[in-house]
């Protein structure tokens, strides 16, 4: 019972990281198309969504830190990074050799895992308040039928 209940935090955890990854992939494709939409020629701002889609979760915090002005947000991402990364790859193999009693890792606690997964799903919250403005400038500026709306297309498609 006890490992079922690490797994399960663990995949609780790994679910608030991937919404943290698509909410920071929202905010940053909305604010960079308000960028390029704004700039004025005959100076360009280009991008290629493609980069935010597929950009790993201290990319995005990084790409996310030129277009907030919310420095303790940003610290607070920048948190997770270590706890992501070892949720995706390494704590099931962890688990897996602690049940054979040949782990040569130190496994972290239940109490833990289920600590950084409350904190995690707050900065999903914290990032979806700080895109309630972005949102609306968006839709002012870009409209929602406008061709130069890119980011939505490839994620949908990916």
């Amino acid at each position: 019972m006890k490992n079922e209940e690490y797994i399960d935090a663990v995949n609780h955890a790994l679910l608030s990281f991937q919404m943290i990854e698509e909410a920071l992939k929202i905010y940053v494709g909305l604010s960079y198309e308000i960028i390029r939409a704004t700039t004025p020629l005959p100076i360009v701002f280009r991008f290629e969504p493609e980069a935010i889609i597929n950009a790993p979760l201290e990319r995005l915090i990084k790409m996310f830190s030129t277009v907030t002005l919310n420095d303790e947000l940003i610290k607070d991402l920048r948190k997770v990074i270590k706890w992501r990364n070892y949720c995706a790859h390494n704590a099931f193999a962890h688990e897996f050799l602690d049940r054979m009693g040949r782990s040569p890792f130190k496994r972290h606690p239940i109490e833990d895992v289920a600590t950084i997964k409350k904190f995690s799903t707050s900065l999903v919250e914290r990032v979806g308040n700080e895109m309630k403005s972005v949102r609306k400038l968006h839709t002012k500026v870009i409209g929602k039928d406008d061709e130069r709306c890119d980011i939505f297309d490839i994620g949908v498609n990916a």
